[in-house]
Protein backbone atom coordinates (compact mmCIF):
# COMPACT_ATOMS: atom_id res chain seq x y z
CA UNK A 1 0.00 0.00 0.00
CA UNK A 2 1.14 3.54 -0.71
CA UNK A 3 0.29 6.67 1.31
CA UNK A 4 -2.94 7.10 -0.71
CA UNK A 5 -4.04 3.47 -1.03
CA UNK A 6 -3.03 0.79 -3.58
CA UNK A 7 0.25 1.17 -5.42
CA UNK A 8 0.06 1.77 -9.21
CA UNK A 9 -0.33 -1.25 -11.43
CA UNK A 10 2.89 -1.38 -13.44
CA UNK A 11 2.90 -3.43 -16.64
CA UNK A 12 5.29 -6.35 -16.28
CA UNK A 13 8.53 -6.22 -18.22
CA UNK A 14 8.83 -8.98 -20.80
CA UNK A 15 12.23 -10.48 -20.02
CA UNK A 16 12.11 -12.37 -23.32
CA UNK A 17 12.36 -9.05 -25.18
CA UNK A 18 15.82 -8.10 -26.36
CA UNK A 19 16.09 -4.37 -27.06
CA UNK A 20 19.30 -2.98 -28.62
CA UNK A 21 22.02 -2.64 -25.98
CA UNK A 22 24.60 0.04 -25.32
CA UNK A 23 28.16 -0.74 -26.37
CA UNK A 24 30.20 -1.56 -23.27
CA UNK A 25 33.46 -0.27 -24.76
CA UNK A 26 32.05 2.91 -26.25
CA UNK A 27 29.67 3.82 -23.45
CA UNK A 28 31.29 2.21 -20.42
CA UNK A 29 27.90 0.62 -19.70
CA UNK A 30 28.15 -3.14 -19.38
CA UNK A 31 24.70 -3.87 -17.91
CA UNK A 32 22.53 -6.24 -19.90
CA UNK A 33 19.02 -4.80 -19.95
CA UNK A 34 15.81 -6.67 -20.58
CA UNK A 35 12.33 -5.37 -21.22
CA UNK A 36 9.84 -4.19 -23.78
CA UNK A 37 10.20 -1.23 -26.10
CA UNK A 38 6.43 -0.72 -26.36
CA UNK A 39 5.36 -0.77 -22.71
CA UNK A 40 1.91 0.70 -22.13
CA UNK A 41 1.50 3.68 -19.78
CA UNK A 42 1.12 2.95 -16.09
CA UNK A 43 -2.46 2.25 -14.99
CA UNK A 44 -3.28 4.85 -12.34
CA UNK A 45 -7.06 4.54 -12.50
CA UNK A 46 -7.39 2.42 -9.33
CA UNK A 47 -5.78 5.08 -7.09
CA UNK A 48 -7.98 7.72 -5.50
CA UNK A 49 -6.25 10.76 -4.03
CA UNK A 50 -7.49 13.18 -1.41
CA UNK A 51 -7.86 16.69 -2.78
CA UNK A 52 -4.30 17.93 -2.44
CA UNK A 53 -3.22 21.53 -2.68
CA UNK A 54 -1.04 22.19 -5.72
CA UNK A 55 0.89 25.31 -6.65
CA UNK A 56 3.27 26.69 -9.27
CA UNK A 57 6.37 28.52 -8.00
CA UNK A 58 7.74 30.65 -10.81
CA UNK A 59 10.78 32.85 -10.03
CA UNK A 60 11.35 35.74 -12.41
CA UNK A 61 12.86 39.22 -12.69
CA UNK A 62 12.39 42.36 -14.75
CA UNK A 63 14.69 41.14 -17.54
CA UNK A 64 12.37 38.20 -18.20
CA UNK A 65 9.07 40.12 -18.11
CA UNK A 66 8.57 39.75 -21.91
CA UNK A 67 8.95 35.95 -21.68
CA UNK A 68 6.80 35.85 -18.55
CA UNK A 69 3.98 37.72 -20.28
CA UNK A 70 4.06 35.29 -23.23
CA UNK A 71 3.91 32.39 -20.80
CA UNK A 72 0.92 33.83 -18.94
CA UNK A 73 -1.01 34.32 -22.18
CA UNK A 74 -0.40 30.68 -23.09
CA UNK A 75 -1.28 29.61 -19.54
CA UNK A 76 -4.59 31.47 -19.40
CA UNK A 77 -5.65 30.27 -22.87
CA UNK A 78 -4.65 26.60 -22.66
CA UNK A 79 -4.62 25.48 -19.01
CA UNK A 80 -8.18 24.29 -18.54
CA UNK A 81 -8.18 24.34 -14.73
CA UNK A 82 -6.09 27.48 -14.28
CA UNK A 83 -7.98 28.56 -11.14
CA UNK A 84 -7.50 25.19 -9.45
CA UNK A 85 -3.73 25.53 -8.89
CA UNK A 86 -2.10 28.48 -7.14
CA UNK A 87 0.21 30.48 -9.43
CA UNK A 88 2.95 32.22 -7.42
CA UNK A 89 5.42 34.49 -9.22
CA UNK A 90 8.44 35.21 -7.04
CA UNK A 91 10.03 38.54 -7.93
CA UNK A 92 13.24 40.13 -6.68
CA UNK A 93 11.85 43.08 -4.73
CA UNK A 94 8.90 45.39 -4.20
CA UNK A 95 9.86 47.48 -7.22
CA UNK A 96 9.53 44.48 -9.54
CA UNK A 97 6.23 43.54 -7.91
CA UNK A 98 4.88 47.04 -8.62
CA UNK A 99 6.16 47.00 -12.19
CA UNK A 100 4.62 43.64 -13.00
CA UNK A 101 1.28 44.56 -11.43
CA UNK A 102 1.06 47.23 -14.15
CA UNK A 103 2.10 44.72 -16.84
CA UNK A 104 -0.77 42.41 -15.86
CA UNK A 105 -3.30 44.97 -17.09
CA UNK A 106 -2.22 44.34 -20.69
CA UNK A 107 -2.78 40.58 -20.42
CA UNK A 108 -6.59 40.61 -20.24
CA UNK A 109 -7.03 40.59 -24.02
CA UNK A 110 -9.01 37.78 -25.65
CA UNK A 111 -7.18 34.62 -26.62
CA UNK A 112 -6.12 34.20 -30.26
CA UNK A 113 -8.22 32.04 -32.56
CA UNK A 114 -5.24 29.80 -33.31
CA UNK A 115 -2.67 28.85 -30.68
CA UNK A 116 -0.22 26.57 -32.45
CA UNK A 117 -2.21 23.46 -33.45
CA UNK A 118 -5.11 24.44 -31.15
CA UNK A 119 -8.07 26.23 -32.71
CA UNK A 120 -10.25 28.19 -30.27
CA UNK A 121 -13.91 28.97 -30.90
CA UNK A 122 -15.26 32.50 -30.47
CA UNK A 123 -16.68 31.64 -27.06
CA UNK A 124 -13.43 29.97 -25.96
CA UNK A 125 -11.44 33.03 -26.97
CA UNK A 126 -13.62 35.15 -24.70
CA UNK A 127 -14.14 32.67 -21.86
CA UNK A 128 -10.43 31.95 -21.49
CA UNK A 129 -9.32 35.59 -21.72
CA UNK A 130 -9.29 36.15 -17.97
CA UNK A 131 -6.10 35.58 -16.02
CA UNK A 132 -5.99 33.09 -13.16
CA UNK A 133 -5.42 34.44 -9.68
CA UNK A 134 -1.75 35.36 -9.60
CA UNK A 135 0.17 35.90 -6.38
CA UNK A 136 3.08 38.28 -6.87
CA UNK A 137 5.55 37.52 -4.10
CA UNK A 138 8.47 39.68 -3.02
CA UNK A 139 11.52 37.50 -2.36
CA UNK A 140 12.31 39.65 0.67
CA UNK A 141 9.15 38.43 2.40
CA UNK A 142 10.30 34.81 2.04
CA UNK A 143 13.83 35.32 3.34
CA UNK A 144 14.95 34.26 6.82
CA UNK A 145 15.94 37.12 9.16
CA UNK A 146 19.69 36.67 8.69
CA UNK A 147 19.35 37.25 4.93
CA UNK A 148 16.76 40.01 5.29
CA UNK A 149 19.38 41.94 7.28
CA UNK A 150 21.60 42.08 4.18
CA UNK A 151 18.94 43.62 1.90
CA UNK A 152 15.81 45.78 1.86
CA UNK A 153 12.28 45.07 0.61
CA UNK A 154 12.88 47.24 -2.47
CA UNK A 155 16.35 45.89 -3.32
CA UNK A 156 17.69 42.36 -2.84
CA UNK A 157 20.38 42.68 -5.52
CA UNK A 158 23.11 42.40 -2.90
CA UNK A 159 22.27 38.70 -2.59
CA UNK A 160 22.52 38.30 -6.36
CA UNK A 161 25.96 39.91 -6.35
CA UNK A 162 27.18 37.74 -3.48
CA UNK A 163 25.64 34.41 -4.42
CA UNK A 164 25.53 34.56 -8.21
CA UNK A 165 22.51 33.97 -10.42
CA UNK A 166 22.08 30.22 -9.86
CA UNK A 167 22.18 30.37 -6.07
CA UNK A 168 19.96 33.48 -6.08
CA UNK A 169 17.44 31.82 -8.40
CA UNK A 170 17.57 28.72 -6.23
CA UNK A 171 16.85 30.83 -3.17
CA UNK A 172 13.58 31.97 -4.77
CA UNK A 173 12.57 28.37 -5.46
CA UNK A 174 13.61 26.90 -2.11
CA UNK A 175 12.15 29.68 0.01
CA UNK A 176 8.83 29.59 -1.85
CA UNK A 177 8.64 25.79 -1.54
CA UNK A 178 9.29 26.04 2.19
CA UNK A 179 7.18 29.08 3.08
CA UNK A 180 4.17 29.10 0.73
CA UNK A 181 1.14 26.86 1.12
CA UNK A 182 1.02 23.63 -0.90
CA UNK A 183 1.26 19.85 -0.69
CA UNK A 184 3.13 19.66 -3.99
CA UNK A 185 4.44 22.46 -6.16
CA UNK A 186 5.95 22.82 -9.61
CA UNK A 187 9.16 24.80 -9.95
CA UNK A 188 8.94 26.55 -13.30
CA UNK A 189 11.16 29.05 -15.11
CA UNK A 190 9.59 32.10 -16.75
CA UNK A 191 10.64 31.13 -20.30
CA UNK A 192 8.08 28.30 -20.37
CA UNK A 193 5.28 28.08 -22.95
CA UNK A 194 2.06 26.06 -22.76
CA UNK A 195 1.60 24.42 -26.18
CA UNK A 196 -1.71 22.54 -25.99
CA UNK A 197 -4.74 22.34 -23.70
CA UNK A 198 -4.41 20.32 -20.50
CA UNK A 199 -5.44 20.08 -16.87
CA UNK A 200 -2.65 20.97 -14.46
CA UNK A 201 -4.24 18.98 -11.64
CA UNK A 202 -4.10 15.83 -13.76
CA UNK A 203 -0.33 16.19 -14.23
CA UNK A 204 0.17 16.67 -10.49
CA UNK A 205 -2.18 13.79 -9.63
CA UNK A 206 -0.40 11.38 -11.97
CA UNK A 207 2.93 12.26 -10.43
CA UNK A 208 1.64 11.83 -6.88
CA UNK A 209 0.14 8.44 -7.75
CA UNK A 210 3.42 7.12 -9.19
CA UNK A 211 6.26 9.45 -8.14
CA UNK A 212 9.54 8.89 -9.92
CA UNK A 213 12.91 10.57 -10.13
CA UNK A 214 15.73 9.82 -12.55
CA UNK A 215 19.48 9.54 -12.11
CA UNK A 216 22.14 8.53 -14.61
CA UNK A 217 25.80 7.65 -15.08
CA UNK A 218 26.32 10.50 -17.51
CA UNK A 219 28.44 12.53 -15.07
CA UNK A 220 31.76 12.53 -16.93
CA UNK A 221 32.80 16.20 -17.07
CA UNK A 222 34.24 18.44 -14.38
CA UNK A 223 31.17 20.66 -14.69
CA UNK A 224 28.87 17.73 -13.89
CA UNK A 225 31.09 16.62 -11.02
CA UNK A 226 31.10 20.18 -9.68
CA UNK A 227 27.30 20.45 -9.83
CA UNK A 228 26.87 17.28 -7.77
CA UNK A 229 29.78 18.05 -5.43
CA UNK A 230 28.24 21.41 -4.49
CA UNK A 231 24.77 19.93 -4.00
CA UNK A 232 26.00 17.02 -1.88
CA UNK A 233 28.18 19.31 0.25
CA UNK A 234 25.02 21.16 1.30
CA UNK A 235 23.42 17.85 2.31
CA UNK A 236 26.54 16.87 4.25
CA UNK A 237 27.12 13.91 1.97
CA UNK A 238 29.90 12.68 -0.29
CA UNK A 239 29.76 11.71 -3.95
CA UNK A 240 31.56 8.49 -2.98
CA UNK A 241 28.20 7.22 -1.71
CA UNK A 242 26.52 7.84 -5.06
CA UNK A 243 29.16 6.82 -7.60
CA UNK A 244 31.82 8.63 -9.62
CA UNK A 245 29.54 9.11 -12.65
CA UNK A 246 26.33 9.79 -10.73
CA UNK A 247 24.26 12.66 -12.13
CA UNK A 248 20.71 13.69 -11.27
CA UNK A 249 19.99 16.77 -13.40
CA UNK A 250 17.69 14.66 -15.57
CA UNK A 251 13.93 15.29 -15.76
CA UNK A 252 13.02 18.99 -15.75
CA UNK A 253 9.42 18.35 -14.75
CA UNK A 254 10.22 19.62 -11.27
CA UNK A 255 7.31 18.58 -9.05
CA UNK A 256 8.31 19.15 -5.44
CA UNK A 257 6.75 17.65 -2.30
CA UNK A 258 6.37 19.87 0.76
CA UNK A 259 7.12 17.05 3.23
CA UNK A 260 10.37 16.22 1.42
CA UNK A 261 11.38 19.89 1.50
CA UNK A 262 10.73 20.05 5.24
CA UNK A 263 12.71 16.87 5.85
CA UNK A 264 15.56 18.20 3.70
CA UNK A 265 15.68 21.46 5.64
CA UNK A 266 15.73 19.54 8.94
CA UNK A 267 18.37 17.09 7.70
CA UNK A 268 20.76 19.81 6.52
CA UNK A 269 20.33 21.74 9.77
CA UNK A 270 21.19 18.65 11.86
CA UNK A 271 24.04 17.55 9.60
CA UNK A 272 25.77 20.93 9.89
CA UNK A 273 24.51 21.96 13.34
CA UNK A 274 23.27 25.16 11.73
CA UNK A 275 20.17 26.09 9.73
CA UNK A 276 19.39 25.31 6.14
CA UNK A 277 19.65 28.84 4.75
CA UNK A 278 23.06 29.51 6.32
CA UNK A 279 24.40 26.23 4.95
CA UNK A 280 22.90 26.81 1.51
CA UNK A 281 24.12 30.38 1.31
CA UNK A 282 27.60 29.89 2.74
CA UNK A 283 28.58 26.63 1.03
CA UNK A 284 30.92 27.69 -1.79
CA UNK A 285 30.13 26.77 -5.36
CA UNK A 286 29.24 28.53 -8.60
CA UNK A 287 26.90 25.81 -9.86
CA UNK A 288 24.53 25.23 -6.95
CA UNK A 289 21.28 23.83 -8.35
CA UNK A 290 18.44 23.45 -5.88
CA UNK A 291 16.87 20.58 -7.83
CA UNK A 292 20.06 18.52 -7.55
CA UNK A 293 20.02 18.99 -3.77
CA UNK A 294 16.38 17.92 -3.65
CA UNK A 295 16.79 14.84 -5.86
CA UNK A 296 19.93 13.68 -4.04
CA UNK A 297 18.11 13.99 -0.72
CA UNK A 298 15.32 11.70 -1.94
CA UNK A 299 17.79 9.15 -3.30
CA UNK A 300 19.78 9.05 -0.07
CA UNK A 301 16.85 9.02 2.34
CA UNK A 302 15.12 6.27 0.34
CA UNK A 303 18.08 4.00 1.12
CA UNK A 304 18.27 4.72 4.84
CA UNK A 305 14.63 4.93 5.99
CA UNK A 306 11.35 3.08 5.62
CA UNK A 307 9.41 6.34 5.94
CA UNK A 308 6.66 6.32 3.30
CA UNK A 309 7.57 9.89 2.35
CA UNK A 310 10.57 8.40 0.56
CA UNK A 311 9.75 4.73 -0.06
CA UNK A 312 6.96 5.65 -2.47
CA UNK A 313 9.48 7.15 -4.92
CA UNK A 314 10.95 5.06 -7.69
CA UNK A 315 14.55 6.14 -8.28
CA UNK A 316 15.34 4.99 -11.81
CA UNK A 317 18.51 5.02 -13.85
CA UNK A 318 17.74 6.88 -17.06
CA UNK A 319 20.00 4.75 -19.24
CA UNK A 320 18.24 1.54 -18.24
CA UNK A 321 14.80 2.93 -19.03
CA UNK A 322 15.83 4.43 -22.36
CA UNK A 323 17.37 1.12 -23.43
CA UNK A 324 14.18 -0.71 -22.48
CA UNK A 325 12.28 1.51 -24.88
CA UNK A 326 14.66 0.68 -27.74
CA UNK A 327 16.51 4.00 -27.67
CA UNK A 328 20.10 2.79 -27.20
CA UNK A 329 21.06 3.64 -30.82
CA UNK A 330 20.25 7.36 -30.35
CA UNK A 331 21.53 7.90 -26.81
CA UNK A 332 24.92 8.83 -28.28
CA UNK A 333 23.42 12.14 -29.44
CA UNK A 334 23.22 13.19 -25.79
CA UNK A 335 25.73 11.24 -23.73
CA UNK A 336 28.90 12.90 -25.03
CA UNK A 337 27.68 16.53 -24.88
CA UNK A 338 28.76 17.06 -21.27
CA UNK A 339 27.02 19.19 -18.67
CA UNK A 340 23.54 17.80 -19.32
CA UNK A 341 21.43 14.81 -18.39
CA UNK A 342 19.74 12.47 -20.84
CA UNK A 343 16.22 13.69 -20.10
CA UNK A 344 17.15 17.37 -20.07
CA UNK A 345 18.40 16.96 -23.64
CA UNK A 346 16.18 14.12 -24.85
CA UNK A 347 14.93 16.28 -27.73
CA UNK A 348 18.39 16.00 -29.30
CA UNK A 349 17.59 12.36 -30.04
CA UNK A 350 15.07 13.65 -32.59
CA UNK A 351 18.05 14.06 -34.94
CA UNK A 352 16.97 10.51 -35.80
CA UNK A 353 13.25 11.19 -36.43
CA UNK A 354 12.41 7.53 -36.96
CA UNK A 355 12.79 7.09 -33.17
CA UNK A 356 9.98 9.55 -32.36
CA UNK A 357 7.49 6.75 -31.50
CA UNK A 358 9.87 5.21 -28.96
CA UNK A 359 10.63 8.61 -27.45
CA UNK A 360 6.94 9.37 -27.14
CA UNK A 361 6.30 5.94 -25.58
CA UNK A 362 8.97 6.58 -22.99
CA UNK A 363 7.60 10.03 -22.09
CA UNK A 364 4.02 8.68 -21.90
CA UNK A 365 4.96 5.79 -19.65
CA UNK A 366 6.58 8.06 -17.07
CA UNK A 367 4.04 10.91 -17.40
CA UNK A 368 6.68 13.38 -18.56
CA UNK A 369 4.51 16.23 -19.86
CA UNK A 370 6.83 19.24 -19.49
CA UNK A 371 10.05 19.12 -21.50
CA UNK A 372 12.93 21.26 -22.67
CA UNK A 373 13.70 21.18 -26.40
CA UNK A 374 16.84 22.97 -27.50
CA UNK A 375 16.35 22.77 -31.25
CA UNK A 376 12.95 22.56 -32.95
CA UNK A 377 14.59 22.09 -36.34
CA UNK A 378 16.60 19.02 -35.44
CA UNK A 379 15.45 16.05 -37.53
CA UNK A 380 12.24 16.62 -39.51
CA UNK A 381 9.49 19.13 -38.72
CA UNK A 382 6.81 16.45 -38.90
CA UNK A 383 8.58 14.21 -36.37
CA UNK A 384 9.14 17.11 -33.96
CA UNK A 385 5.49 18.13 -34.25
CA UNK A 386 4.40 14.56 -33.51
CA UNK A 387 6.77 14.37 -30.55
CA UNK A 388 5.13 17.44 -29.04
CA UNK A 389 1.54 16.75 -30.08
CA UNK A 390 1.25 12.99 -29.73
CA UNK A 391 3.32 12.34 -26.61
CA UNK A 392 1.66 14.70 -25.59
CA UNK A 393 3.91 17.43 -24.23
CA UNK A 394 1.83 20.13 -22.61
CA UNK A 395 4.49 22.68 -21.86
CA UNK A 396 7.94 23.45 -23.26
CA UNK A 397 10.21 24.76 -20.55
CA UNK A 398 13.58 26.25 -19.65
CA UNK A 399 14.27 28.51 -22.62
CA UNK A 400 12.74 26.47 -25.43
CA UNK A 401 12.66 28.37 -28.76
CA UNK A 402 9.44 30.09 -29.88
CA UNK A 403 7.38 27.07 -30.88
CA UNK A 404 4.23 29.11 -31.66
CA UNK A 405 6.09 31.10 -34.34
CA UNK A 406 7.68 27.86 -35.60
CA UNK A 407 4.22 26.37 -36.13
CA UNK A 408 3.07 29.54 -37.92
CA UNK A 409 6.10 29.54 -40.21
CA UNK A 410 5.95 25.94 -41.37
CA UNK A 411 2.47 24.48 -40.67
CA UNK A 412 -1.07 25.02 -41.89
CA UNK A 413 -3.67 23.61 -39.50
CA UNK A 414 -7.11 22.83 -40.85
CA UNK A 415 -10.45 22.93 -39.05
CA UNK A 416 -10.78 19.14 -39.13
CA UNK A 417 -7.47 18.75 -37.24
CA UNK A 418 -5.40 17.80 -40.28
CA UNK A 419 -2.35 19.80 -41.24
CA UNK A 420 0.23 20.32 -43.95
CA UNK A 421 3.91 20.98 -43.39
CA UNK A 422 6.48 22.79 -45.49
CA UNK A 423 9.66 20.74 -45.09
CA UNK A 424 11.31 22.59 -47.99
CA UNK A 425 11.83 25.97 -46.32
CA UNK A 426 15.50 26.25 -45.31
CA UNK A 427 16.40 25.78 -41.66
CA UNK A 428 17.31 28.90 -39.70
CA UNK A 429 20.35 28.02 -37.55
CA UNK A 430 19.55 30.78 -35.05
CA UNK A 431 15.78 31.32 -34.88
CA UNK A 432 14.65 27.99 -33.50
CA UNK A 433 17.63 26.97 -31.39
CA UNK A 434 17.72 27.83 -27.68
Amino acid sequence: MGPYGPLPTLPALNIEANPPQLDAQEDGYSDVLLGLSNIQPTDLSNITLPRLKYAVMLPSFVGHFPQLKKFLISYKCLVLDKDDVDLNIILSDSKEVGLFEKELVSLHERCPSQFGPTRLTESEQVDRSFLPKINLVNLYDLLPPQLQKQVTPDDTSNLLEIGGKFKYQGLKKLASAEKLDHDYCLWLDSEAMVVQPFHMREVFDNFVKAPVMFTSRIGITELQHGILRDALAILGRSQDSFGARYFNLESEQWIIEKEVVQDMFDWVAKAHESNFYDVYWNTPGEWVFEICIYYAHIAARKLETVNSIFTKYRVLETERELVRFGLAPVMKHVEHIGGTGFLESIGRMMVAPEYQPQLSNFMQYYNQRFQRIYDLEIGTREAMHKFIKETPLYMLICGTPDVITWWKDFFVFNEDGSYTIDETKPKDPEKYIA
